[in-house]
């Protein structure tokens, strides 16, 4: 199971209503850490864990304060800090040098209503942020909400104050609301997680070597489609994780909307004049498109690049093809090209560092 705050909550809503279900939420770090801060856990009444908020050094413990908290019936904030000299490091086996605060409270009512909400949103295609109201000195549940890709509230109880989502930033909301630096009695702090889709990407083109590209993808917890007009090819792929297979030609798709949600497309089907015609596709049908992969050696791209100069700007091809694809780990496998691919697209979609071609 993938660990994204989606993910980990779809999960948890597959089992039906549970009681004794506790929500560990990481409301602040300082130093390193494995996850950011708004990461979240769930913990089942015996010791289920879905989601994680360190590399395994913390979950044991996590789990035995969530029992403490399911015991009294009353949240409480734990704090690791592996900055102090004093801090048993070894009893964590921590190799982080940081300082993390995480709050732990039962998961009610409201908290399904939120994460029902949560689910619908984001499978619909918006992202969407969870609000956990909490208070350092008072031992009461806070509330719980999700606001909108709008700025709006989905779900409020009623005592969740507005919030401008242009500058939602959790370590700067967390000191304007008072827990930098200490919190005062019966103040109220906030945390805030940003949800968003999972990542969507187009496989344009099957073969023998796509089950690996595709089985990395599902290990992702992202989404796939499956091209290919040629039967043998999108047969042989074997694609267990992909959410649908298309066999049109594609001058007979007629509707491309669905072509709106896809992050990236892999174009890899070792014809030029395949790739050559999707790349036009997504140049006329999604021009917002974070990364395209171009499969095959610097003469092909540079053949391909000619074909379509006339009707695709340099600038926007400049921006998001990456050709040769994938970044330059030494392997030729197909084990080895889905794992460079991924990692560089991994790397545009959110955020990282890499060479254009």
């Amino acid at each position: 199971m993938a660990n994204s705050t989606f993910h980990v909550i779809q999960a948890y809503l597959s089992q039906g209503q549970v009681e004794g279900w506790i929500q560990a939420s990481l409301v602040k770090k300082i130093g390193s850490g494995y996850r950011k801060s708004g990461a979240i856990m769930l913990i089942g009444p015996l010791g289920e864990r879905l989601g994680l908020l360190s590399g395994g050094c913390l979950e044991k413990d996590i789990v035995l304060q969530a029992r403490k908290v399911l015991t009294a019936g009353e949240p409480r904030i734990v704090e690791y800090n592996s900055l102090d000299d004093e801090y048993e490091a070894a009893r964590f086996n921590s190799g982080c040098e940081g300082k993390l605060f995480i709050y732990l409270e039962p998961i009610s009512e409201q908290h399904h209503l939120a994460y029902e909400c949560l689910v619908n949103e984001v499978v619909d295609g918006r992202f969407c942020f969870l609000v956990q109201g909490f208070s350092i000195e008072q031992k009461k549940c806070g509330q719980v909400g999700l606001i909108g890709r709008k700025g709006d509230y989905l779900v409020n109880p009623g005592d969740l104050p507005e919030f401008d989502i242009t500058d939602i930033n959790h370590h700067r909301l967390l000191k304007r609301m008072g827990l930098e630096g200490g919190n005062s009695e019966g103040e109220q702090s906030f945390s805030i997680t940003k949800v968003t889709c999972p990542t969507s990407l187009l496989i344009a083109g099957g073969g023998p070597d796509t089950p690996a590209l595709s089985e990395m993808i599902h290990s992702l917890g992202w989404r796939q489609t499956l091209w290919d007009d040629r039967p043998d090819f999108a047969r042989c792929a074997g694609l267990s994780g992909a959410e649908s297979v298309l066999v049109d030609a594609l001058d007979d798709i007629e509707d491309f909307d669905w072509l709106k949600k896809i992050d990236g497309a892999i174009l890899k089907s070792h014809n030029l004049d395949r790739d050559t015609r999707w790349l036009l596709t997504l140049r006329a049908h999604h021009p917002r498109i974070k990364y395209i992969a171009l499969l095959g050696p610097k003469t092909r791209r540079d053949k391909i690049l000619r074909a379509v100069a006339p009707a695709i700007e340099k600038e926007w091809l400049e921006k998001r093809l990456f050709s040769p694809a994938g970044m330059d780990i030494g392997g030729d496998l197909p084990e080895s090209l889905a794992l460079s691919i991924l990692a560089q697209c991994h790397s545009v979609v959110y955020g990282g560092q890499d060479k254009i071609y």
